[in-house]
């Protein structure tokens, strides 16, 4: 496995681990921060909203595809280093 395909692993690994721990009560209290005195129902809804969606956008997503091109340029390689083998 290339130094890349290791960084590009790594990496997702990385996001998926912090993404799920965004989604527990812990992540979620850090996530959506402290009510204001004053707020409505409205903003309190779009900042719980908000912060529920952060940890997914934000790190859950670009985790899986870094997953997935990872695994991708992994098997792409495989095969190109198999085919050499077997040629030369």
């Amino acid at each position: 496995m290339k130094t890349r395909q290791k960084v590009m692993l790594g990496l997702a690994m990385v996001l998926l681990l912090l993404g799920f721990l965004g989604e527990t009560d812990a992540g979620q209290r850090w996530f959506a921060g402290p009510a204001k005195p004053n707020e409505t129902h409205f903003e309190a809804d779009d900042r719980a909203m908000g912060a529920g969606l952060a940890p997914v956008v934000y790190l859950i997503a670009p985790g899986v595809l870094l997953a997935i091109i990872g695994v991708v340029d992994a098997a792409i390689y495989r095969a190109r280093k198999s085919r050499q083998n077997r040629l030369g």
